[in-house]
């Protein structure tokens, strides 16, 4: 599902489906500084003089023709092995943390905040935009520019969130070495906004892309609001973890400040996923420069997949200073093709 932008720019036909099978990403947003393009009540907005067709929309990860999540079309390089559904990569391996604030802090196995930790010790990245959230699960975009900032925003959050927002903040503080956190429409959107020439001022400062495996993002009213609270009549501001590996677990702290456990299958919560989600095709973030998961690893590690030299050179530096385990991982039976090799 996408729409040609140059056929379609003067459609009515657009907005709606912009706004419609919107997945948060932020890009629009980020590129446009208008108050006319924004969230409101968690619903994309945009009015009429404010949306710019030939710039907002070749950004957005749904409906642009070229690279969009439906058809994923992710660049390929020397020494890469193409998957047909993980994408080109250089390395799959499975990686955990060692540091135990950083394991406690972390969804499962903390690799990401790792991997961000290690590369602003190596002076790669100055910043990372992360995602925040409050007490009841309202996931809110945060630029992180500390370790400390970086182990604050750990965690997986549900709920859309729009982390590219903060991009134009980072370029306003002056960081140079920005890394970005996000699902694979986040790193498509990033991949749009990098190669276009209209942008240039984020491409400038924009160094690392770590992409979060992803199935489905969720509407927060559907989830958190209607499901959870209504029909499970579980608090969000009562849930202290959630984990999704084959299945959505819920950890609550009771009224006697104990933890229950809640399972839901994923075809059950289906119907709360966003609509932008339906086509899409890039599970695994394949625009990422490393792209972290858990599905396929042991408990409590993530897997990995290690895709450009970049993300090679932290995750190497990770490990050899000790803050990440490796391991080789059982490769997944999928079809795949070596090129470049």
């Amino acid at each position: 599902m996408y729409i040609d932008i140059e056929k379609h720019a003067d459609s009515r036909l657009v907005k709606p489906v912009a706004r419609e099978c919107c997945v948060y990403c932020g890009a629009c947003v980020c590129v446009n500084p208008s108050p006319g393009v924004g969230f409101k009540d968690g619903e994309l907005v945009f009015d009429e003089e404010s949306i710019m067709f030939d710039k907002d929309l070749q950004v957005c990860p749904v409906i642009n023709a070229n690279h969009s999540t439906t058809y994923p079309k992710p660049p390929v390089t020397e020494g890469q092995t193409v998957d047909e559904l993980l994408g080109p990569y250089l390395e799959i391996c499975s990686t955990r943390s060692t540091d135990e604030t950083v394991l406690k802090k972390a969804q499962i196995g903390g690799t990401v905040t790792s991997l961000l930790l290690q590369g602003m010790k190596d002076e790669v990245i100055d910043s990372a935009l992360l995602v925040d959230k409050d007490k009841g699960w309202i996931g809110k975009p945060r630029l992180a520019a500390t370790p400390q900032e970086i182990l604050d925003f750990a965690g997986t959050k549900l709920s859309e969130a729009s982390v590219l927002t903060c991009w134009r903040d980072a370029i306003k503080k002056g960081y140079k070495k920005l890394a970005i956190v996000g699902m694979p429409c986040v790193t498509i959107a990033e991949h749009l906004i990098d190669g276009s020439p209209d942008f240039s001022e984020f491409s400038d400062i924009h160094k690392l892309k770590i992409g979060i495996f992803c199935m489905e993002a969720f509407n927060y009213r559907g989830l958190f609001t209607e499901f959870l609270k209504d029909n499970q009549k579980i608090k969000p501001s009562n849930i202290q973890k959630i984990d999704v590996k084959g299945k959505m677990i819920i950890h609550e702290i009771t009224v006697e400040d104990k933890i229950a456990v809640h399972t839901y299958s994923l075809k059950e919560l289906h119907k709360y996923g966003l609509l932008g989600c339906l086509p899409c095709h890039d599970y695994a973030a394949e625009y990422a420069d490393i792209s972290i998961g858990s599905v396929g690893s042991d408990d409590g590690w993530n897997t990995t997949i290690v895709r450009t030299e970049l993300g090679k050179k932290i995750l190497d530096s990770a490990v050899a200073s000790g803050i990440l385990l490796k391991k080789r991982i059982k490769r997944p039976r999928t079809s795949k093709k070596s090129i470049c090799t």
